[in-house]
């Protein structure tokens, strides 16, 4: 079997966990060769930032440049050498033109790696999910039976896509679960806050809790806050509510409190790691942390859960307000969890885990795929020697002999 070329696009640190675990195993695996595209975020049609190559170089992460800032141009990349790309999200407005999933799928072949497990319901799932883009992939490897029958019956809204949606699991998930946790002996409670940054829906907690968090770990040592921002977060509140001086004062308090600090990694897996408790509006974080098997405090603000955020939604503290969350977070300090055994029976019930991981089977399904594929190159060659073959018996006057 000849070596199939894969193509990983990555223009985000915090999502490169979706790619990680199979970036590795492909790494080692002589059957396949795999190459970072390593891609400035586009925003709004120009460039944000370049911290992704910054991640790659700190991580020891091989890569290509896609965009050289010195002489602002793109690389010259052939698609036609990969037999397969991964990009790590389906929307062409965050990518160049010539990275269009349009452009990408009528050289090889698309695969979708959801980059965030989606627990909302309507134009968050359309989005998340990126269903206006499903018809140019290939694969789309589904990480629960749930969402593969939401993808499913999307699909049929496209009449004859043939995109391909297969239920494997997620890499993201396989790397949680194999996370070593820990508990900081210096703090009673590690607390974890992620709240959403979209405040246009209605389901942000943040602007009616934020203060008590630091109320809390001034008036109690003993107890550790992380706060986690989405990485829109900064430029959606300055663009609307708060000004940039008002944001740099909020982020300047977590200087003041020795046992309060901010995690602007690109990496959330060691901020899992230590927290006791995650308190977090609705975000596709929880169906990660829910793995971890610690407790979940969701702020309800409105009713906007998916099938799948319905059914996990069940092992959540539910709290609406400070008072309702304090006294949550002090039970759990006293030791009493009464949803344990219950977030258990839900992760076996609703996630999807075999013996074989999800990255061993996007393998498996892409060296299956290769066995029945007909490379593009051994096709043309038939084409041209079948045109030549009729072209001189019809010279010889021997046409169809």
């Amino acid at each position: 079997m000849r070596i199939i070329k894969v193509l990983l696009y990555c223009d985000l640190p915090s999502l490169w966990n979706s790619f990680a675990a199979l970036y590795i195993s492909l790494l080692q695996d002589s059957r396949f060769d795999v190459t970072v595209l390593a891609m400035p975020e586009l925003y709004n049609g120009k460039f944000k930032n370049y911290d992704i190559i910054d991640f790659f170089d700190q991580n020891g992460i091989a890569y290509i440049k896609g965009y050289d800032v010195l002489k602002k141009n793109y690389i010259k990349l052939s698609f036609k050498e990969y037999d397969y790309i991964f990009p790590n999200r389906p929307y062409d407005n965050l990518r160049p033109r010539q990275y269009s999933n349009k452009i990408m799928s009528k050289c090889c072949a698309l695969c979708h790696i959801t980059y965030g497990t989606c627990i909302f319901d309507g134009k968050v799932l359309e989005i998340v999910c990126g269903f206006g883009h499903l018809h140019y992939y290939k694969f789309v490897f589904s990480e629960t039976p749930i969402h593969t029958e939401i993808y499913l019956k999307k699909r049929q809204e496209y009449g004859n896509c043939p995109t391909q949606i297969i239920t494997v699991g997620s890499p993201k998930f396989d790397t949680i679960r194999n996370l070593v946790l820990y508990t900081n002996k210096q703090y009673k409670q590690t607390v974890l806050y992620t709240p959403r940054w979209n405040l246009e829906e209605g389901t942000s907690s943040f602007l009616d809790i934020y203060p008590y968090f630091f109320d809390l770990v001034k008036n109690n040592p003993c107890i550790k806050y992380i706060f986690r921002p989405h990485p829109l977060m900064e430029s959606t509140f300055c663009n609307s509510i708060w000004s940039q001086k008002e944001w740099t004062d909020f982020i300047d308090c977590f200087h003041h409190y020795p046992n309060a600090e901010i995690d602007l990694s690109s990496n959330y897996l060691e901020a899992f790691a230590q927290a006791d408790v995650l308190v977090s509006d609705v975000s596709s974080l929880m169906a990660e942390f829910l793995l971890t098997e610690k407790p979940i405090i969701y702020m309800h603000k409105k009713k906007v859960f998916n099938v799948f955020g319905n059914q996990i939604a069940e092992g959540f503290y539910w709290c609406t307000n400070e008072k309702e969350l304090e006294q949550t977070l002090k039970t759990l300090r006293s030791g009493v969890d009464s949803k344990k055994s219950l977030r258990r029976c839900i992760i076996k019930k609703n996630y999807y885990f075999k013996e074989t991981n999800s990255v061993e089977s996007i393998k498996q399904l892409l060296i299956k795929e290769e066995n029945f594929h007909v490379p593009s190159s051994v096709f043309k060659r038939f084409i041209n020697r079948t045109r030549a073959f009729f072209r001189r018996s019809f010279r010889n006057g021997t046409r169809g002999a």
